[in-house]
């Protein structure tokens, strides 16, 4: 199948005074440093359509990176989409082999690259919450609680330790074409940070929404 990421956006509160971040790319509005160099990475792979593969379980078995997609990425200094978030964020509908109902919860385990930090870990435990109407279409609709740890990278400049990090996530998932249509949500981020022979304190919210477009 191929799906587009049509609109994104991000409320993300910087770690160590560096204020708000607040990302739309639909929005025409100058929006100032750090904001600005954040969102030209992402602006640029807005629909740029990629390709992937999956299983009945809604595993991706195969996932095509797109050259617009690793040119942008490159270009901005991986503060855009990278190949392996783009991926994690179309791997959150991973079903139980059997059918589920309203109520009904199951658990599955994913891992991306974060560049300049190291290896991140998302356990995640996903709640079947049943179907919402959204844009004239009945959603199946999937909350989702995530632990996240981090495996640092010994070799970065900056040393990142994670105390606490999780996430909450709604998705709104197209059972009749099998996509993802919108993911809605929040993650936090506590620790500290080894820069230069200096450890400082890290706190870090994001809010985000993401809308996708899909095709067979």
């Amino acid at each position: 199948m191929e799906q587009t990421i049509t609109r994104y956006r991000m409320n993300m509160s910087m770690p160590m005074g560096g204020g708000d971040v607040n990302i739309d790319t639909d929005s025409k509005e100058p929006l100032g440093f750090p904001a600005e160099m954040i969102a030209g990475g992402l602006k640029g792979m807005i629909n740029v359509p990629f390709h992937m593969t999956m299983n009945g379980q809604g595993e991706i078995v195969k996932f095509d990176v797109p050259e617009e997609m690793a040119a942008q990425n490159a270009a901005s200094g991986g503060s855009g989409f990278t190949p392996d978030s783009v991926k994690q964020m179309a791997s959150m509908t991973f079903f139980p082999e059997k059918a589920v109902v309203e109520g009904d919860t199951w658990e599955n385990e994913t891992s991306a690259k974060m560049p300049g930090m190291g290896d991140m870990t998302m356990a995640n435990k996903f709640t079947y919450q049943g179907t919402e109407k959204v844009d004239g279409k009945d959603l199946c609709k999937i909350a989702v609680e995530t632990a996240i740890t981090l495996k640092a990278d010994e070799n970065a400049e900056a040393q990142f330790n994670m105390d606490n990090a999780k996430g909450k996530s709604t998705i709104y998932f197209d059972n009749v074409a099998g996509v993802i249509v919108r993911i809605v949500g929040d993650q936090t981020m506590e620790g500290d940070v080894d820069a230069g022979g200096q450890s400082m304190s890290m706190s870090m919210k994001m809010d985000s929404d993401t809308k996708f477009s899909s095709k067979k």
